[in-house]
């Protein structure tokens, strides 16, 4: 590569496919040029930037320092290049992260089921994947963000998995539980355990529904619990208060309801059903809508201010409904209902209608609402519905909505009952497409799954199909009348309508007014205030991770509510804490085999029976080469009185806790006899000594004591299953208890609560075989006794420090450990493990008081701890619990300590949680630390990770693309030499032209507009040139360099032009290169015309008798006549090779009346009855100085010969002039190399046979060819153009004198116009007409002709 510094040309390349410097530097996975990446490029054929590259070929640490260096660098210069990057879409449509998401669901084909540790290590990862993906359970799915296929699902969706609420908006009354009274503007979010105050354990609770109002918040979860917060006035919260607010979410003590099935709540009070069909209501009674007397005995009479004391602020259960099998409730503010099993819908409260039935005339009105009189129902209405199949029912004040199967709505209104069918809806511009052209999808499923409705009048509800569409059935204005004015076809519009899955509702909430807050499948949030208002996206780093399942407003729609999943559900497998294996090689049935330290190190996971063990490439031979250690020595040992030489070994602190009675003869006497001295044990050396000599004699054999031995030794190193049958009884009677190993944790557990209780104590005190041997010494000069034998056995780090080459003991014969950096804290639950505590108790008291994140930090630091003494299965147990703790917080935070502390399964879980919630690596509050922090081995497994999801690589066929090549220095030669870059992707047999739309999807909408646009729109910004991509992205470097290699783009409005440093035209476009678009039975678009260039024809209109066209240029003198012998006629070209008209502008068609207004004929009186104007008159004059365009006054007209002024041929009556034949289609040519100006003309008629559209340049053409129709164009010699103009300019004097002198004497208009055309057959012939083509219609004119002459005739 030569040292030359390349030229920067290159930043403003492109290749063949439209690819510029930054895309190619994005698209190359070992480029890292991050700086050189300009993060507002994009590619000419998708339309990708940086960011869609990045993210779609999983280069997660490129795309990450992109987006880093434009949020540091860049950002506050963002409104000038576009905006955020992140809201930067492609071709589609489609932002960086949603085109990452939808690639996410594409590619998962398989689902993990845990994370599992295995010694030795059978692949890379630790993944255990489902069996089939096809079978399992959306439950399984929907851990990885699976989306929704079917009501069911989508119910187990939202009911299930909420994990997180998340509140916004106003809090005047403490609604959104945040511990304060201050608004929100972002999102505040409290968690499942949180809101529990339960920490640790973690808990399997989730949220299932919540209700916001504009005065309190009803959560309730999947355990059946119910937390409020809100203003506890009218006894709306139920918690027992009217008086005190609750600032957080309190859980509600109420025992007694069981299971819930369906809570509904209006703002004052609300219904509660559980599984046994028993109802409970709580809060405002002033309408008897909780069915049951008040308990402060309130009255119908009181005022306002009495009315809100009369409330039940707890829930009661309501005994009207036992035994009536209550299904589905609902409730508004004046009244409550209810449906049981055999559809029968029972009413109360305050009656306006919405019960259904005639209404009450012979009884007085008890109450009013919002100016509605109505009647107090104390005993529930009923009302047989049995004839419907009810899905769901709504409350409101006026009406009452019972959605049935079918898409039926029943409403309850006005005392009346309709019933309506509700089709799906369909957009104000919708035309249904024919199948014949397009495949259209005939099953689109469009059952209703949902209503809502908040306006007391019932206007503006919401309605949410399975297909995922929202409509709205509303009326301009609110009424209690307004469903009796409905037709059997209810006015729904289309409110929202997903194009995409991922963008399909799940879950929605309708305002008063018609605003709507909704969640999508993919867990986006959008708000609206109204139809065709527009969808706003609810930002945040908090609904970054997880997706929302669900979401709530208040009638005003000023506070709002949602639940969150962000569940990490992938398990981490871990085992119980055993101590068997640590033990069991002690016992004879090992055969006195050496110990691994992997026994020690990794526990109950070591696998050492397997030499081999599988890895994606192959088999490969485990690498198990460690030095055995040594076993801890026996001080105590068995002999055989029959025969000393069998002598076998074992420990004191074994034998004292399950062979009490033994231990306390041989202390006491020196001898036990067991079964009649069958068995006998004496002791060889005394008591006192450290190495205990026992002897095991009796009347039985050598052989028989050999084998009690030998059991008994099995039963205390817990190796129960080789044990012989004829010796069990015998070695029960030495034990004196059952033969289960747990005999033996529950010694150790005594062992350590000594050691913890007597820390502090003289260890001299205690008795000698319970004595712990060790030391410990803690941060803090804190100190903790533990035994040797037990640390040595489970820890490979006590193990080291207690071998014979380090083991010492101080001056007190004790064994002192220093540990000083470990809090007392931190070693009391590895002191528990390491006796053999359950997991589950290890450190339950030390989180009791503690808060999320001061649990987290102590479990990352003991996390670490157990790494460093090499306490695996501990480690293994807190990575299972970690990983309940990490949402979209925390993920990076322990991500970084995982790896830092060797957590492969804790740091394998956090990865598959940032891989599918992509969107945590770019939170701002995580930049900094993934910057510092991440290194190229974690980028590196993380963007594996992001693979192992999809199939085996052995079960599917790969494809590499053109970035994968190695052996080419892409970058270089995209430098140096462009043409050779591109021959890489196009050369031989396979050459074709790329195309390119260069325009934005917004441009391509706005660019055809109305044709009623006037014409004189066009006429007034002649002369400028304006892109057609205006506010489309611009190349990220400027304009094109394809010089050495130019790219062909086909733009839709002109023909192919080559792009170039010195011509970047083809992509704008001129508004003044018009051709006329003539009307046809079947309107064509301008892409059509432009993709048929041939077809266009030069325009021959044809002549019309009744006007005479006159072609201003704007260089003449506008006082005077313009001469037909000016001095642009003169230098006239004759190439008429520059005729050809390239059609490159955007087109106009215009109407004949906006043609009309170019030139003003204000002069031709209307009126019949006036009097005709002569020629030379003052008002005519008049009337022609006030002829203008549009913002442009026409020039007068004046005469050449006496200075009287020109006649006007448009002075006739507008109702005198013949009706016009219709006008040629034929187009006209117009040439793309010369600057253009328009020409003035009155579109009804075209006599002397100018083009309408038509050009003029500023080369000046042959006036007398145009006018006489010579096609050619060619001009004639410049000396028989001036005599041809004399003659004319002669005649035209003598002519317009004589028809004067007619006029002036009187006459209506006809004979006028008879004067003017009889003239006119007198016009002398300019040109030789022997080369003129006609126009197929004859000209009225009637001109004679002359015979040509020769120039010395003339002379």
């Amino acid at each position: 590569m030569s040292n030359k510094k390349h030229n920067v040309k290159y930043l403003k390349r492109r290749d063949i496919f439209g690819r510029d410097y930054s895309v190619l530097l994005s698209s190359l996975p070992t480029a890292d040029q991050y700086r050189e990446i300009d993060p507002y490029a994009h590619d000419l054929e998708s339309n990708y930037t940086p960011l869609h590259i990045t993210l779609r070929q999983n280069q997660l640490k490129k795309a990450f320092k992109v987006y880093k260096i434009w949020k540091t660098e860049k950002e506050y210069i963002a409104h000038k290049h576009g905006g955020h990057i992140l809201d930067q879409k492609d071709r589609e449509g489609l932002t960086p992260i949603d085109m990452y998401n939808i690639q996410l669901h594409n590619n998962i084909m398989r689902y993990p089921k845990m994370l599992n540790y295995e010694y030795p290590a059978k692949s890379e990862s630790h993944i255990v994947w489902e069996p089939e993906a096809a079978d399992l359970p959306f439950a399984k799915k929907a851990s990885i963000l699976a989306y929704p296929s079917s009501l069911e699902e989508r119910t187990y969706l939202k009911e299930n998995r909420g994990s997180h609420i998340l509140t916004l908006g106003s809090n005047t009354n403490y609604q959104l539980g945040t511990g304060a009274k201050d608004d929100r503007q972002n999102l505040f979010q409290v968690n499942i355990d949180q809101i529990n105050g339960i920490v640790y354990p973690p808990t399997d609770n989730k949220f299932k529904s919540v209700f916001i109002s504009r005065y309190h918040t009803i959560v309730t979860t999947k355990d059946d619990e119910i937390f409020v917060s809100g203003n506890s006035s009218r006894g709306r919260l139920g918690n027992g208060s009217t008086e005190k607010p609750l600032f957080s979410f309190t859980k509600l003590d109420d025992d007694k309801h069981s299971k819930i099935v369906s809570l509904a709540s209006s703002e004052n009070h609300s219904v509660l059903l559980d599984d046994e069909g028993t109802v409970f209501t709580w809060g405002w009674n002033a309408y008897s809508q909780l069915c049951y007397s008040p308990t402060n005995n309130g009255g119908r009479m009181m005022d306002d201010k009495s009315l809100d004391s009369v409330c039940n602020s707890t829930p009661r259960r309501v005994h009207f409904f036992d035994n009536k099998n209550v299904s589905i409730v609902g409730c508004s503010s004046v009244h409550t209902c209810v449906l049981t099993s055999d559809n029968v819908l029972y009413s109360w409260g305050l009656n306006l209608g919405q019960m259904g039935g005639s209404k009450i005339s012979h009884v007085a009105p008890d109450a009013q609402y919002l100016g509605e009189s109505g009647h107090i129902m104390a005993k529930p209405v009923t009302l047989n519905l049995s004839h419907l199949d009810v899905e769901q029912i709504v409350a409101t004040e006026f009406a009452t909505f019972v959605r049935c199967k079918g898409n039926t709505l029943v409403v309850l209104a006005e005392y009346s009952m309709r019933t309506f069918k509700i089709a799906l809806p369909k957009a104000q511009n919708f035309k249904e497409p024919d199948p014949f052209k397009h495949f259209v999808p005939r099953g689109r499923p469009h059952d209703i799954v949902d209503i809502k409705c908040s306006n007391s009048y019932g206007n503006n509800v919401g309605v949410l199909f399975s297909c995922g569409t929202i409509g709205l059935i509303s009326t301009k204005k609110d009424s209690t009348r307004m469903w009796s004015k409905f037709s059997n076809n209810l006015p729904i519009s289309l409110y929202w309508n997903p194009y995409r899955t991922i963008n399909n509702c799940l879950d929605f909430d309708v305002g008063a007014k018609g605003s709507v807050i909704l969640c999508t499948y993919s867990g986006e949030v959008y708000r609206s205030s109204g139809v065709n208002k527009g969808f706003d996206k609810i930002h945040g780093s908090k609904l970054a991770s997880g997706r929302a399942v669900r979401v709530s407003c208040d009638s005003s729609f000023d506070s709002f509510a949602i639940i969150k999943d962000e569940s990490n559900d992938i398990i981490i497998s871990h085992k119980p804490n055993e101590i068997t294996q640590n033990y069991s090689h002690y016992s004879p049935a090992s055969g006195n085999k050496s110990v691994k330290p992997e026994s020690i190190i990794y526990g109950p996971y070591s696998d050492l029976e397997q030499p081999e063990s599988e890895t994606r490439s192959g088999k490969i031979r485990s690498q198990n080469i460690s030095i055995p250690v040594m076993k801890y020595p026996f001080d105590v040992e068995f002999i055989n009185e029959h025969n000393r030489n069998s002598k076998q070994g074992c420990h004191k602190i074994m034998i004292m806790g399950r062979c009490i009675r033994l231990l306390r003869y041989l202390k006491e006497s020196g001898l036990f006899s067991v079964d009649d001295d069958l068995l006998t044990f004496k002791m060889d050396n005394t008591y006192d000594s450290k190495r205990w000599s026992i002897l095991v004699g009796g009347k039985a054999s050598a052989e028989l004591i050999d084998d009690v031995i030998s059991g008994l030794l099995n039963v205390l190193y817990m190796v129960e299953s080789q044990i012989k049958h004829q010796t069990t009884r015998l070695i029960t009677t030495i034990i004196e208890d059952s033969l289960h190993s747990a005999k033996t944790n529950h010694h150790f557990t005594n062992l350590l609560q000594l050691c913890l209780d007597d820390s502090d104590h003289d260890l001299k005190q205690l008795d000698a075989y319970h004595k712990p041997d060790t030391i410990i010494h803690l941060s803090g000069d804190v100190k903790v006794s533990a035994h040797s034998y037990i640390l040595f056995n489970r820890s490979s780090y006590f193990n080291s420090w207690f071998s014979e080459a380090w083991r010492q003991t101080g001056l007190d014969d004790y064994y002192h450990v220093e540990l000083p950096d470990i809090t007392i804290a931190a070693f009391q639950p590895i002191l528990k493990y390491i006796y053999g505590v359950p997991f589950e108790k290890t450190f339950y008291k030390e989180l009791e008081s503690y808060s999320f994140m001061e649990t987290l930090n102590y479990l990352l630091s003991l996390l670490q701890i157990c790494d460093e003494l090499c306490i695996i299965p501990l480690k293994i147990y807190l990575e299972s619990v970690l990983s309940k703790f990490v949402n979209g917080g925390t993920v990076i935070p322990v991500l970084l300590n995982a790896s830092q502390s060797n957590a492969s399964l804790l740091l394998e879980n956090c990865m598959v949680f940032i891989y599918t919630h992509i969107g945590i690596l770019l939170f701002k509050e995580n930049l900094s630390m993934v910057d510092e922090c991440f290194d190229d081995d974690i980028w590196s497994r993380l963007e594996v990770q992001t693979n192992s999801f999809k199939a085996d690589s052995t079960s599917q066929q790969t494809f590499s693309s053109w970035y994968d090549m190695t052996g080419i220095d892409w970058i270089d030669l995209f430098k140096t030499n462009i043409a050779k870059f591109n021959s890489h992707f196009m050369s031989g047999s396979y050459q074709f032209e790329p195309s390119f739309d260069l325009t934005s999807t917004s441009e391509k909408r706005s660019r055809r507009r109305s044709s009623t646009r006037r014409a004189s729109s066009s006429h007034q910004n002649s002369g400028h040139r304006h892109s057609v991509s205006k506010t489309s992205r611009q190349p990220s470097n400027g304009s094109y360099d394809n010089s050495q290699f130019p790219i062909e783009l086909r733009n839709p409005w002109s023909s192919v032009t080559s792009l170039n440093s010195a011509n970047s035209s083809a992509i704008e476009d001129d508004i003044s290169d018009f051709i006329e678009v003539v009307r046809k039975p079947k309107r064509k678009s301008t892409v059509e015309v432009a993709r048929r260039p041939s077809e266009i024809s030069p325009v021959r209109a044809e002549i019309k008798p009744s006007e005479i066209v006159w072609n201003e240029e704007t260089t003449s003198n506008k006082e005077n006549l313009p001469s037909l012998l000016g001095k642009d006629l003169k230098e006239r070209s004759k190439d008429t090779s520059e005729k050809t008209s390239k059609i490159t502008g955007t087109f106009k068609k215009t109407s004949q009346k906006q043609r009309k207004t170019i030139v003003d004929i204000s002069s031709i009186d209307s009126s019949p009855k006036e009097k005709k104007v002569g020629w030379g008159s003052s008002s005519s004059r008049k009337s022609s100085n006030n002829s203008k365009t549009k913002g442009k006054p026409s020039s007068q007209r004046s005469s050449s010969v006496g200075g009287t002024s020109l006649p006007s041929l448009l002075d006739a009556t507008s109702q005198e002039l013949k009706p016009q034949p219709k006008r040629s289609k034929r187009r006209g040519k117009s040439t793309d190399t010369d600057k253009v100006k328009y020409t003035e003309f009155v579109s009804s008629g075209n006599p002397g046979g100018i083009t309408p559209y038509a050009t003029s340049t500023v080369q000046p053409v042959n006036e007398i060819a145009n006018v006489f129709g010579d096609k050619s164009g060619e001009a004639v010699s410049s000396l028989e153009e001036q005599i041809a103009a004399l003659e004319f300019e002669k005649w035209f004097a003598q002519e317009s004198s004589k028809v004067k002198k007619k006029m002036k004497s009187g006459g209506n208009g006809n004979t006028d116009l008879s004067a003017i055309y009889t003239n006119v057959n007198s016009m002398p012939v300019l040109l030789n007409d022997t080369d003129v083509t006609h126009s197929k219609k004859k000209v009225r004119g009637n001109f004679k002709k002359k015979e040509s002459k020769s120039l010395s005739d003339l002379f």
